[in-house]
């Protein structure tokens, strides 16, 4: 196809010639990094059948990253548009030129300086180190199933604080009251939301945007000027569940995750058959209850893969039955 350039003309060496130094070389965001970039657009692809006879085009983006082969990689790809695609490949070539290498953060050291007879800490920050503490310690209990009940707040809650880390010789009074007990690490109420269906999850963060609501359907999503394009990837069917996970032998699968099936979806332009995803479930120790990783995958034409992966799940997946369906909750009913 056609190739038209868009960037810098000086490619090579360490020179940064007037050009290079007065040009605002544009940047590509990509987990907290920005990567300056050269752009290359190809033209003249396939036929987009979608489009009619308009052909596929790509933008190249093409990056500095040290740590890869000379030859590079394609570290990105993704469809900005209908059989419009934006390409980013990571090659040592580039970081020849100072003006494509990663800019560093300057980092400033602060210094603080207690004044006389001061805390070494705020009251405060006391307080909520120890509410911390005793988070830690829920997590913990939760995790290992040790417990079968949150209980009461332990002394360490609503100890006082010294005299020596007050710095005015006194802790809580007859009159202020501990601080209040840890929150719950699990919030039960947003997770049983999910499971009843009521909330939806949703991640991706390009063009489509995607959405699992379960027991009823996984769907991609576009919002443009107020138009909302729907892609039904697939819809909750608990029979055809049941008979692909007997049939896919999924009952011997890993204890750290469950997959559904959706299946059904709308109709696939390139293989004329119903879309269908995978859902799994998987078991994430590390991060904040509330937090939710979620991404997608399309190992063959129009047949997804969305994992998700939450702390919340790991309470979830001891209560899954023979066909790995959740039934958290209903023991507590």
């Amino acid at each position: 196809g056609r190739m038209e350039r868009q960037g810098s003309k000086e490619e090579e060496g360490e020179g940064e010639g007037k050009e290079t130094q007065d040009m605002k070389i544009p940047t590509w965001h990509f987990n907290g990094v920005d990567y300056p970039y050269y752009e290359v657009r190809m033209e003249g692809g396939t036929v987009c059948k979608v489009r009619g006879k308009q052909r596929r085009s790509v933008n190249v983006f093409y990056v500095c990253v040290k740590d890869q082969a000379p030859s590079g990689i394609f570290i990105h790809v993704e469809e900005v548009g209908t059989c419009q695609y934006l390409a980013v490949y990571a090659s040592t070539e580039l970081c020849h030129n100072k003006a494509y290498r990663i800019r560093d953060n300057p980092v400033n050291t602060i210094h603080c300086y207690a004044e006389v007879k001061s805390p070494r800490k705020p009251k405060t920050l006391l307080e909520h180190e120890l509410e911390l503490a005793e988070l830690k310690r829920a997590a913990n209990k939760d995790m290992t199933k040790q417990t079968t009940s949150h209980g009461t707040a332990t002394a360490s809650t609503t100890a006082k604080v010294s005299s020596s880390a007050s710095g005015h010789g006194e802790g809580y009074s007859k009159d202020t009251p501990p601080p209040p007990p840890p929150r719950s690490v699990f919030d039960r109420t947003v997770v049983n939301s999910f499971l009843q269906g009521e909330t939806c999850l949703k991640g991706g963060g390009g063009w489509w945007a995607h959405e699992v609501c379960i027991g009823s359907s996984v769907k991609q999503v576009h919002t443009e000027n107020k138009f909302r394009t729907v892609v039904y990837l697939g819809f909750w069917d608990e029979d055809a569940h049941k008979e692909w996970f007997l049939n896919t032998n999924k009952k011997k699968q890993s204890k750290s995750h469950v997959t559904h099936l959706y299946s059904n979806g709308d109709v696939c332009d390139v293989t004329g058959k119903p879309r269908s995803c995978l859902v799994k479930f998987r078991c994430s120790g590390g991060g904040s209850a509330s937090q939710i990783s979620m991404f997608l995958e399309e190992p063959t034409a129009c047949s997804y893969t969305i994992t998700v992966e939450a702390s919340f799940i790991c309470e979830l997946l001891p209560t899954v039955d023979q066909y790995g369906l959740f039934h958290y909750g209903e023991e507590e009913e």
